[in-house]
């Protein structure tokens, strides 16, 4: 697997080690779907109808989706205990709206 690495990166992987070589890959690759998604991106755009969305870049990099936030919610101690005991003892994980709503 390191000389795969070293081979896509066209490099001597002998001064690196594998986690070096694994972060020169993953930026290889996102650099090269920036540039493929840069050209579809344009491509589409360019034979777009009057009516349809611009596409962005973006939306065609699997590197470059947004990823998933999810909300902060501050609990005191009592209800982090009453959460874990729910989770963990009675095998009932809390919804995301009880958390919200503060019925835990």
């Amino acid at each position: 697997m390191i000389f795969d690495f070293a081979g896509l990166l066209r490099i001597d992987p002998q001064n690196f080690s594998f986690r070096q070589l694994y972060q020169m890959y993953l930026s290889c690759q996102k650099n090269t779907w920036d540039h493929t998604a840069a050209i579809c991106s344009t491509i589409l755009n360019v034979n777009r109808g009057s009516k349809s969305k611009i596409v962005k870049m973006e939306n065609l990099n699997p590197y470059r989706k947004s990823k998933k936030e999810f909300p902060k919610i501050q609990l005191d101690k009592k209800a982090s205990m009453r959460i874990l005991k729910k989770v963990f003892i009675d095998h009932d994980p809390p919804t995301l709206e009880d958390l919200q709503s503060g019925k835990i």
